[in-house]
């Protein structure tokens, strides 16, 4: 008997459903539901061959058939009831075959084996692939069933008032095969993935990374059989209906991390805990829909937004972040740690001359966290702002926090030294890239933090100046795991990603030295 599967659309607490419609509006998904449940294997054959031929005439086309509940049945717009170019099959204990209200060539059983009897006897030879589509009840009987083959879920990435609940799936019958990036709609962030049943002689399969052999290939695999090719072995692959194999763009994250502990040079360090290194990597995240926090650990966001606005006013006293409850810099400017560094002139949570003063006041001859530094030194980020408005494809637009004559007076010299922007002005409208060089890079605790910071940066920096968002471009130079995290991150590598938040920015400010106190949204 042929495999069937189920395609659903849910919020992080499994709701399909309210008062027996959807409680959110989608139309990319809907999209890719249609996409999904009318490609055949003979329509996908046909359209390769169509390709070569440039004909398609003279070809018949199977069809797909769609099994749903009768309150599903109900839920779908008149427009569209039965789906069209699909075998529509209603499961109700209520309704009766050759009901007069029902439109000719429908089909109603009393039950899920009745469906998938009714489909293998009288439409074999006319049915290619068999999805059931809702509601609860029958993808509890799907999934209790041994037919699922694959499971087609959208996760839509934030929660809606729910009535209606799909069942758990159970990871230790399906496997994670493909996970899209995060794309957006008016607000509601969503992802695709695709599950396909555990066959005998898998083996022990989990739906994230492991760190744990070295069997599979690096490149875009992970392993314990999470890998970045199509799902089903039966039909159209979700590459070519719309899925995206590991897309998600946090795995860039996951995969540099696992590459590290499998096969990182061992190195010591200035902290004396040793780390696992890689020299010279590379991450691109989109910045056109999502906003690239990552899911598979917490990442302190008022930290994020603090410390950046913080580094915009070319503030240099640690006191003023610890005030708003973010004491990341805490440690770096005690008495012990700068007097270690020779810094014995400092007041306590002086940090010198370090980012942000660098990006206001570069060249200006550092004082103390009091002085107030106006009009002395270059002031970067104005100078950027102005680049990227009067020449932005000028290959000049930097901001650099790496001052040589001024690193002996840091606390800490900048790990995240210098960005380059560029405007594609191809697009409508122009789209601002940020590429960002980090010298040292603390993959457990530091990176994660680092690819928000720059992300936010680009965004605002991108609103000021009137165009959109494009990308974030991460370049690390040392990209290390120190020993003590490995054990942590390991655990963090077995979990799957979630949508990417979505990050609304006050659309009134448009002038960066509003940003000191502008407020931000982060939806997810």
């Amino acid at each position: 008997m042929r495999p069937i599967s189920l395609i659903v659309a849910a919020t992080p607490s499994r709701g399909i459903g309210k008062n027996g419609s959807l409680p959110w509006h989608l139309p990319p998904d809907l999209a890719y539901f249609k996409r999904l449940t009318t490609t055949t294997s003979t329509t996908t054959s046909t359209s390769s061959s169509s390709s070569s031929t440039g004909s398609t005439k003279g070809v018949e086309v199977g069809q797909n058939a769609v099994v749903m509940g009768r309150n599903t049945w109900m839920s779908l717009p008149q427009r569209v009831r039965p789906l069209p170019g699909r075998l529509n099959v209603v499961v109700s204990s209520t309704l009766q075959a050759g009901n007069s209200s029902l439109p000719a060539g429908v089909e109603v059983v009393s039950s899920l084996d009745a469906a998938l009897d009714l489909i293998e006897s009288a439409y074999t030879t006319k049915v290619d692939q068999v999805f059931v589509i809702g509601g609860a009840a029958l993808y509890a009987s799907a999934l209790d069933s041994s037919r699922v083959g694959t499971i087609y879920l959208t996760r839509i990435g934030r929660e809606f008032e729910c009535d209606t609940h799909m069942p758990e799936i159970d990871t230790k019958r399906f496997r994670l095969v493909s996970l899209s990036r995060t794309h957006a709609y008016q607000d509601i962030p969503f992802d695709h993935l695709v599950y396909e049943a555990v066959k005998d002689g898998d083996g022990d399969r989990t739906n994230g990374y492991s760190c744990n052999g070295d069997a599979d290939a690096d490149a875009g695999a992970a392993t314990n059989g999470v890998v970045g090719e199509g799902a089903s072995s039966r039909g159209p692959k979700p590459a070519s209906n719309g899925g995206e194999g590991m897309g998600h763009e946090e795995y860039q994250y996951l995969r540099l991390i696992n590459d590290i502990i499998r096969h990182g040079i061992p190195q010591s360090d200035r902290t004396g805990v040793g780390t696992l290194a890689k020299f010279g990597c590379q991450m691109r995240f989109s910045l056109r829909e999502a906003f690239p926090l990552l899911t598979t650990k917490r990442v302190f966001w008022k930290g994020v937004v603090e410390e950046l606005l913080w580094f915009v006013r070319g503030d240099t006293n640690g006191n003023r972040l610890a005030d708003k409850g973010v004491k990341i810099w805490q440690a770096n400017g005690s008495r012990g740690f700068l007097d270690s560094r020779g810094l014995n002139s400092h007041e306590e949570h002086d940090l010198g001359p370090i980012y942000g003063f660098q990006w206001r006041h570069f060249g200006a001859d550092y004082k103390d966290m009091h002085t107030d530094y106006t009009g002395e030194g270059v002031d970067q980020l104005a100078e950027v702002v102005r680049q990227i408005k009067a020449d932005p494809t000028d290959r000049r637009i930097i901001l650099t926090a790496w001052n040589p004559a001024a690193l002996s007076r840091m606390a800490l010299p900048p790990c995240h030294m210098m960005a380059q922007f560029l405007v594609d002005t191809s697009t409508s409208p122009h789209e601002l890239t940020c590429i960002m060089f980090q010298r040292s890079a603390d993959m457990g605790l530091g990176v994660p933090f680092n690819i928000a910071s720059y992300a936010l940066l680009t965004r605002m920096m991108a609103q000021v100046c009137g165009i959109a968002a494009g990308e974030l471009v991460h370049v690390l130079g040392n990209a290390h795991v120190y020993s003590s995290h490995i054990g942590p991150l390991q655990e963090q590598l077995a979990r799957v990603p979630r949508p990417f938040p979505i990050l609304k920015v006050n659309p009134a400010v448009k002038e960066s030295r509003l940003y000191i106190s502008c407020p931000h949204a982060l939806t997810d």
